[in-house]
């Protein structure tokens, strides 16, 4: 591998590599030292799009390893996707999930839904579910959100219990577990549905299960997991985002707060928000030599094609916000090419934030990042449109068939100043008055019929 021109040029005036350039170099060596042959084929996505699933199966043919993005991952969902890889799953699979069953708690290992769905299926007591929830509760509180309280009469029981059994003790497990991944047989369409079912995993998770199915490709994971501290800053970070508090639920979706206070809020919460992605994507960059060395000590014939003249081909999948590791790891000179699910790419206005924040502001001195914030605060007023509007669609059954939403969203932003947004969110107060509709709103501020 050859180290890029521009590797030379970044120098400080001792002629030593910065810091920051030497860990990438780090990065180069480690893969030379070892003797692989590597190259990365970056796949840029964007959640729930058609795209993204066809782009993923032209792609996974070629690959001879698969790292797909999954903050917030569980050791048993390298088991699963594994599994399903493999097009079945074997008795050892078995052994090692019912081990994490032993160890860990229940939140740690299904999502809240599915620990309803179990519950229901293997018909436990009141005294079984207390303990399973008490086990639970400590690790992810909003479990008892997707459990109907209100229906199990065991609420006093739950507050005076103490201790909590283990849950393999009172569930029969082994027998619901075999079932559901039909250890040594071999896997169908039915069969992953129901896996997903089981395990929690949302309907984005679905597809890619059915892409991946008996392609035999090895995963691996070099995100966050779900109990790294960063995982949680990051999820504190999005939760207090005001953004993030406008849901469908709550409509119209937008916090009874101050217009320019609000705006303050969502450009601090991005700009710490920016700081902590590039954290998280320093810490891929950093799981990956170690990572995919441990996977080919574990596949020799992997490891003698990495060693080989013909070499071996990774594909790393990630949110269409992440370039700046296609950025780093081209740096280093490992051969890297990349490709976007569509082109023209359009990123919705929140992640073009997020990017201006890594790319230009991060760089600038501060007299610059002063002028440069005013531009800043009118994407950031846009991006509040867009939440608005973004709900507002998906609230009409109509809207599912805009197969290209962020381009359609950027259309109608395009048109708004910062005073339009200022006043349509002093309209949505007229319409949690009932005095008037979002039909309304959108006729009076965008120059596009509205789609129903």
């Amino acid at each position: 591998m050859t180290i890029p021109k521009y590797f030379h040029r970044e120098k400080q005036k001792d002629n030593k590599p910065t810091k920051k350039l030497v860990k990438l170099n780090k990065l180069r060596e480690f893969f030379e030292k070892k003797g692989y042959n590597l190259q990365f084929n970056i796949l840029f996505e964007e959640h729930y799009d058609p795209a993204t699933y066809r782009a993923l199966k032209e792609l996974l043919p070629a690959a001879d390893i698969y790292i797909p993005e999954s903050i917030r991952w569980r050791k048993i969902d390298l088991i699963v996707m594994n599994g399903i890889s493999r097009g079945k799953f074997e008795k050892n699979d078995l052994e090692k999930i019912l081990d994490l069953f032993k160890k860990e708690p229940l939140a740690k290992l299904l999502s809240s839904n599915a620990v309803s769905a179990l519950l229901i299926k293997v018909k436990a007591t009141p005294e079984d579910i207390i303990d399973i929830l008490i086990e639970s509760y400590f690790q992810e509180p909003e479990i008892l959100d997707d459990l109907v309280l209100s229906k199990i009469s065991f609420l006093e029981l739950f507050v005076n219990k103490v201790k909590g059994k283990q849950v393999i003790e009172f569930l029969n497990l082994k027998e619901e577990i075999s079932k559901i991944l039909k250890i040594g047989k071999e896997l169908n369409e039915k069969d992953i549905e129901n896996i997903s079912e089981f395990f929690g995993y949302l309907e984005y998770g679905l597809q890619s299960f059915k892409i991946i199915k008996g392609t035999k490709k090895p995963i691996v994971i070099v995100d966050l997991p779900l109990d790294h501290p960063l995982e949680k800053k990051i999820s504190e970070v999005l939760e207090a985002s005001p953004l993030h508090s406008l849901n469908p639920d709550n409509y119209p979706p937008m916090p009874d707060e101050n217009f320019d206070q609000l705006l303050e809020n969502i450009i601090n919460s991005i700009e710490k928000y920016s700081e902590l992605m590039q954290e998280r994507e320093n810490y891929m960059l950093e799981q990956l030599p170690k990572t995919i060395d441990n996977l080919l000590n574990e596949h020799p014939e992997l490891q003698q094609k990495a060693l080989s003249k013909e070499g071996i081909k990774i594909l790393l999948n990630l949110g269409a916000v992440h370039t700046r590791i296609f950025h780093k790891l081209e740096e280093t000179g490992i051969p890297t090419k990349r490709k976007f699910t569509k082109m023209p790419f359009v990123y919705s206005l929140y992640p073009e934030i997020l990017r201006k924040y890594v790319f230009v502001y991060s760089k600038l001195n501060e007299s610059e990042k002063s002028k440069y914030r005013e531009k800043i605060q009118e994407l950031a007023a846009k991006s509040l449109a867009e939440a608005y509007f973004t709900y507002e669609f998906y609230r009409l059954s109509s809207l599912s068939y805009i197969t290209n939403l962020s381009s359609y969203l950027r259309t109608i932003i395009s048109q708004l100043t910062l005073n339009d947004v200022r006043h349509i969110f002093e309209e949505l107060k007229k319409i949690r008055e009932g005095k008037i509709t979002a039909l309304d709103i959108w006729s009076k501020y965008i120059n596009i019929n509205h789609p129903i």
